[in-house]
């Protein structure tokens, strides 16, 4: 956020040299770059009110709200330290099912199948709030033998507001995500060749993409100090010095 922020700047700065001839003194502290997505929380303490917490599914406006869990993944995945060695595998798939209005409650339930659903105790919304753990338990037991990506598109189809619950992995291999160009290839000198999300700005003048991934560490030291002005002699003497380095110095 800080790095995207940044570049922001330069480039209004840049602008603004265009237009007026005067340069910019840009400062971007890195935790300044991310205020602007907790503005409530900074409002709220401004103000002295207990600061906004997370609802998730406990908070009931709509019955049944919540993530079920599916079928479990035909391929388990992998779960890496950070020393990347193997932890443990996951198969676990889960689904997120809101019923909002009437309309998609009686979609719900006619797809489902379940008898269970056509009682009185589920037949308006405060009433399926008032059981909705009974109600999340039946609609488990139905979720638990389907495949996310496969009941998610059902579901959609009949006007059920729903959606797997995404790995990156599934990301990375959505149609929609792919079919608006949000993946890119870029290479990396240790990794190789790999996927990352594209920038997410579009300039219409400047269509043109990364092709490389982040530079390892120091990578371009010389390069820049070069065009800087720098001698040879004078980056040998910085390296000899530790003041430039292609590697991480430990203290």
């Amino acid at each position: 956020i800080a790095g995207s922020t940044c570049a922001a700047a330069v480039m209004a700065s840049l602008l603004k040299r265009i237009e007026t001839g005067s340069g910019q003194y840009c400062v971007i502290p890195q935790r300044d770059g991310i205020t602007g997505l907790i503005g409530e929380y900074l409002v709220a303490e401004s103000l002295g009110i207990s600061t906004p917490s997370r609802t998730n599914s406990g908070i009931i406006k709509s019955a049944p709200c919540g993530i079920y869990k599916c079928q479990p993944d035909k391929i388990p995945r992998d779960v890496l330290g950070p020393d990347r060695k193997l932890l443990t595998k996951i198969d676990d798939q889960w689904i997120s099912i809101e019923c909002r209005n009437e309309t998609e409650w009686k979609s719900l339930s006619k797809i489902t199948g379940d008898s269970r659903l056509q009682s009185k105790e589920f037949s308006s919304l405060e009433k399926r709030v008032k059981s909705i753990r009974k109600l999340n338990s039946i609609i488990s037991e139905w979720t638990i033998n389907h495949s996310p990506f496969e009941l998610a598109e059902l579901l959609q189809q009949n006007g059920v507001p729903s959606s797997p619950v995404m790995s990156p992995l599934n990301v990375t291999e959505d149609e929609h995500l792919k079919s608006r160009g949000n993946f890119i290839s870029v290479k990396h000198e240790l990794k190789g060749e790999h996927l990352t999300a594209r920038p997410t700005w579009r300039l219409k003048r400047r269509p043109f993409l990364p092709t490389a991934s982040g530079p390892m560490f120091g990578a371009d030291n010389l390069s820049i100090l070069k065009s800087q002005g720098i001698s040879q002699k004078e980056l040998m003497d910085l390296k000899s010095k530790s003041v430039i380095s292609e590697r991480i110095i430990q203290s």
